[in-house]
């Protein structure tokens, strides 16, 4: 199937995109790599593990036994305590009554705002957000960095009605952003784009 031009435009820049924010980012992301491993207890050098292996006896040398090579984590506790303080908060959407077009549209009303904020919570406890939530923090936490995102999805049945779920992303590094943001959230990025592996028979 030929691709058109535009698609082929929008391939192109998308591939110049990914490489440009890739290369600029790979520091970042070697650092949260090693950072979630020695989170999860790969804290030895790998010379030094090597070393303690022991080796077999030669014609000329005896055995050398297997040293021990313990690992003792002091980081869970330190990141379990900041992880059940964000637990712990009250972090969700809130709404806030603004006057933006209250000359066109007159005063907020209060139950429209109830029935908004009814709105919110419902696709927050439909979606799970808060777990959403809780596995960008820890990742940030662990890593420097961590991502959710906000989307929409049609409905089961033939319809094309929409809902918003707030879905999480297990993979920070993933996420590649446009490298000349200035905001620390990335929100002021022109573009960004979240890789997804995909098995070769799909």
């Amino acid at each position: 199937m030929p691709v058109s031009k535009a698609d082929q435009d929008l391939i192109d820049r998308a591939k110049a995109c990914f490489k440009q924010g890739t290369e600029a980012d790979d520091k970042q992301r070697k650092r949260e790599r090693k950072a979630l491993a020695f989170y999860a207890g790969d804290q030895w050098d790998a010379a030094v593990k090597r070393s303690r292996e022991g080796q077999a006896g030669t014609s000329a040398l005896p055995p050398i036994p297997a040293r021990p090579t313990l690992t003792i984590n002091k980081l869970r506790e330190p990141v379990r305590q900041v992880l059940n303080e964000e637990r712990a908060s009250d972090i969700g959407i809130e709404l806030v009554a603004a006057d933006d077009f209250e000359g066109l549209t007159g005063p907020s009303d209060d139950q429209e705002i109830e029935l908004r904020e009814g709105l919110v919570r419902r696709i927050q406890r439909r979606s799970e957000a808060a777990d959403a939530r809780t596995w960008a923090f820890s990742r940030a936490v662990i890593a420097g960095r961590g991502y959710y995102r906000v989307l929409t999805r049609y409905l089961p049945g033939k319809t094309s009605d929409q809902e918003i779920i707030i879905q999480r992303i297990y993979d920070q590094s993933s996420v590649v952003l446009d490298p000349a943001h200035e905001q620390p959230d990335g929100s002021d990025a022109e573009w960004a784009i979240i890789a997804t592996d995909v098995p070769w028979s799909r």
